[in-house]
Parts: structure tokens; C-alpha cells; sequence
């Protein structure tokens, strides 16, 4: 049981829910939501060194008034036989593929998985993309196929890029974050430290 999230779910915000259409996400909205959910990924790594979420996407991404992210689902996965889990979520896009071949969840792999939540947050495209699919591209992959002197143009999410208050120099330091958590998991305390930095020098500006 959670309490009431008013703003519903990052999915519904990023991609649109039923009839309604994608809900416009400000650069200091998605930095938000970019902090909170590390910082409540950091708070369940904190708890041991198996401790992990083990579910982490757009949909159990629910946002408070102010934007804020709280995680939903912590844990389910120890609800289900792990194979039966690896096979119901392979295609979501999230999964780290070391996890499909070792059908074991890890803190590392969460990590990954908040990559690819990342370079959704700022590219406003679903992981499970069937054109990426089509390709046998994953989120991470195309970001990486995409020459940097483009991003503007074919990597961001055009409404980010319109909107006034959206740096570009913190929007490519957080898609090499996110790249880098997708290629070389760093610890999710190292993530929130540079999510921090990239809002620090902004404020400062």
C-alpha cells in the first residue's frame, strides 16, 4: 500500500496514459526526478550488500506534487521463481543483460537499469522501442550510435530541448552518467554525487 500520488506514474508523463496525451517535464522536473530516484535507490543499497529494487522502470516511478520520485515495487522479484521473473521482463528494455544470463538481481544491475531510465527521462523514448528492437538496439546502444555533435538534434527529447532553462552542457553530462551506468555500473552513491554536481553548477551559473 502506498500513499496517493497525484501525478500518476513517470510512464504516463513521458509517454502518455490511455487517452491522454505525454504531460510536458521541465529540465528542473526531470533533474528532480532523476535525484530522488537515486537517492531512494542509494537508501535500498544501503541496507546490505544484497539488498537491491530489482524492478527499476518508468512505471513504478510515481511522482509526488512536487515532482518527486518514489519507488514502487521494491523487491517484488523475490516474489517469483527468477527465471519466470528474467523471462516477464526481458523485453521491458530495463533489464540488465547479465541478469539474463545469470538470473540473479544485483545492486550493479539496478544500476544498469537506472541508466536506462536516465537516457529515457532525456530522450522521452520507451526502452522497448520497436524500431530500436527492430535494429537490435537497446536505449544505452543507440544513445551510443548517435555522434555526440547530434544529440541535440536526434538524441534529446525535442520538448526538452524547446524549453527554456534546459542547459546543454547538464544535459550531456547526464547522458554520459547515464551511458556510464549502462557500461560501467557505478555505485548508485557515485550516481546521485554526480547528479548533485550537474544541479550544483547550474545553480551557480
Amino acid at each position: 500500500m502506498y500513499s496517493y500520488m497525484p501525478m500518476g506514474s513517470l510512464s504516463a508523463h513521458l509517454h502518455g496514459n490511455g487517452a491522454h496525451g505525454r504531460l510536458k517535464l521541465d529540465w528542473e522536473q526531470r533533474t528532480t526526478i532523476a535525484l530522488t530516484v537515486a537517492h531512494g535507490l542509494a537508501a535500498i543499497h544501503s541496507a546490505g550488500p544484497r539488498a537491491c529494487h530489482g524492478n527499476i522502470k518508468s512505471s513504478n516511478i510515481l511522482l509526488t506534487s512536487d515532482y518527486e520520485a518514489r519507488l514502487s515495487e521494491h523487491g517484488i522479484y523475490t516474489l517469483f521463481n527468477m527465471s519466470s521473473f528474467v523471462d516477464a521482463t526481458r523485453v521491458s528494455g530495463y533489464l540488465d543483460p547479465e541478469v539474463v544470463a545469470s538470473t540473479r538481481v544485483t545492486r550493479a544491475a539496478d544500476v544498469y537499469s537506472f541508466g536506462i531510465l536516465l537516457i529515457e527521462l532525456l530522450t522521452a523514448r520507451e526502452p522497448a522501442d520497436d524500431a530500436l528492437c527492430a535494429k537490435g538496439l537497446d536505449l544505452s546502444r543507440w544513445a551510443h550510435s548517435i555522434a555526440r555533435e547530434d544529440w541535440m538534434e536526434k538524441v534529446f527529447d525535442a520538448e526538452l530541448v524547446r524549453q527554456q532553462g534546459a542547459p546543454e552542457q547538464g544535459m550531456e553530462q547526464l547522458l554520459h552518467l547515464a551511458m556510464d551506468c549502462c557500461d560501467l555500473r557505478p555505485t548508485i552513491y557515485e550516481v546521485v554525487s554526480r547528479i548533485e554536481q550537474v544541479r550544483a553548477s547550474e545553480s551557480r551559473a
